[in-house]
């Protein structure tokens, strides 16, 4: 009870913050969740280690920067056999234990397929290797240019067994309309290339949206900074 308390006060967005997720793999994250989902993370993905820090910081000048750092390692993993699903994701967690606000959990192309959940790699732009199943380290920023318009990039190395580390960057345009309830990306320039100028460029936008009323309760009553 007294670790929650702790947990709860450092996750205000306000302080950098560093957080150990060992044995979350295991399904031990303070939620209960399906038995045999649970059996078959266990299973596939005995433990990782992994922190994350983020940092918001509001100036005088009313410019906003925004910094979030995370890095990942396995200790151990044997879930090859079953692809990636359980891999760190650079720009898409594959959610197994159902803690993200998914609106197509399973979708692959189409409009629920670019929703955004800065979470692990928080990168937008979909590079690859898309997932890493050895270790992963990532640093997002973005940055206030004019009221609701970011500048964002993202860097970090991806790392798969039998393969050497890959360095993965992003950079792009934020619209922050409503913080973490409705956000655009517009990807510019990464390990892609100029995606601005490549085809189907609507397909490359990532959106932040909540729609479930609880969640969206929150934005009235949560502490500003």
């Amino acid at each position: 009870r007294r670790r929650r308390r702790r947990r709860r006060r450092r996750s205000t967005g306000r302080t950098f913050k560093i957080v150990d997720d060992v044995g979350a793999v295991g399904g031990e994250k303070g939620r209960r969740h399906d038995e045999e989902q649970v059996r078959r993370v266990r299973r596939s993905c005995k433990s990782w280690r992994g922190a994350r820090g983020r940092r918001r910081k509001l100036f005088k000048n009313n410019r906003q920067l925004d910094f979030r750092v995370f890095a990942g390692a396995f200790l151990s993993n044997n879930s090859q056999s079953n692809g990636d699903f359980f891999s760190f994701a650079l720009d898409r967690p594959t959610d197994y234990l159902f803690d993200y606000n998914y609106y197509g959990r399973s979708e692959d192309s189409g409009l629920f397929s670019q929703q955004l959940i800065v979470a692990e790699g928080g990168f937008k732009s979909q590079l690859e290797p898309a997932f890493a199943n050895q270790w992963i380290t990532t640093v997002n920023g973005s940055y206030s240019l004019w009221n609701y318009i970011h500048a964002y990039g993202d860097v970090g190395f991806v790392k798969n067994r039998d393969r050497d580390a890959k360095f993965v960057y992003d950079s792009g345009i934020r619209l922050n309309l409503l913080q973490d309830y409705f956000e655009l990306y517009f990807p510019v320039y990464s390990n892609n290339g100029w995606e601005m100028g490549q085809d189907n460029y609507d397909e490359k936008i990532r959106f932040i949206v909540t729609l479930d009323i609880n969640t969206f309760v929150k934005l009235f009553t949560r502490r500003w900074y």
